[in-house]
């Protein structure tokens, strides 16, 4: 599978493979945070500054392990470090990944005018690179931006037009992440049983995607709907759901 499958475009473990890296991204996939990245500090150490494809690889790994454990400094000095490397490669499909990580981040940190800025340039840079997915997934990131920023007049055609091209992207995480994106759009416009039946939609594609993390963050989510409709017998239940699998992965 991949490193962690809440990601897309993670490098995959080939059977026989040996050493850090790959121990690190099995430790990762099977939720044991911490060993993951001790296996992966090892391996960023011993790697040679010109093996950029590697360090790469690390990097990412070692970013998605750090955001599980809410390790935010250390989160954010990965960031810059993908940030840099995607610079010095002139890459624009490592630009747009590297800025919807941050776009990512700057949410977890309520800096919402840091993630509109990068969700804008990891659009930019993904629509130079004629990556669909990845320019609809930041798109997703500025409408939630926005929403934050309270801009509603310009997130609704963001919205609409999220809505019209969903259909054409099959990556399951991908899709995922622009459902719970305009998940939120809604719940902050007060819509609660739209956006509770967009995250239902959600749960379920995390669910065949295999991804547990964004499977927990969807459960937690879902709850806090009940929780606005009233439903709290439902909300507890679903928290109690989310928790239990949260737990599991550390």
């Amino acid at each position: 599978g991949h490193v962690l499958s809440r990601r897309s475009g993670r490098s995959r473990v080939c059977p026989g493979q040996r050493g850090p890296v790959p121990a690190g991204e099995r430790a990762a996939a099977q939720g044991a945070t911490r060993e993951a990245r001790t296996f992966l500090d090892h391996a960023l150490a011993g790697l040679d500054p010109d093996d950029h494809e590697r360090r790469w690889r690390v990097l990412l790994s070692r970013e998605a392990v750090l955001d599980l454990r809410e390790e935010r400094a250390a989160q954010r000095e990965d960031i810059d470090a993908l940030l840099k490397l995607a610079e010095a490669l002139h890459d624009d499909s490592r630009r747009a990944q590297a800025l919807l990580l941050q776009a990512n981040y700057a949410n977890r940190m309520e800096n919402y005018q840091l993630m509109l800025q990068a969700s804008v340039a990891a659009a930019a840079a993904a629509m130079r690179q004629g990556d669909s997915s990845r320019e609809m997934q930041a798109l997703s990131r500025k409408v939630i931006a926005l929403a934050r920023l309270e801009q509603w007049n310009v997130a609704g055609p963001i919205v609409d037009e999220l809505f019209a091209r969903l259909p054409g992207i099959t990556d399951l995480v991908a899709q995922d992440k622009i459902l719970s994106a305009l998940t939120l759009y809604y719940s902050d416009v007060g819509d609660i049983a739209r956006a509770l039946l967009l995250r239902q939609r959600s749960i379920e594609l995390a669910r065949r995607a295999g991804d547990h993390s964004l499977e927990s963050r969807q459960l937690m989510s879902i709850g806090y709907l009940y929780t606005r409709l009233g439903l709290y017998t439902k909300a507890c239940a679903i928290y109690e759901q989310g928790l239990a699998l949260a737990e599991t992965l550390g």
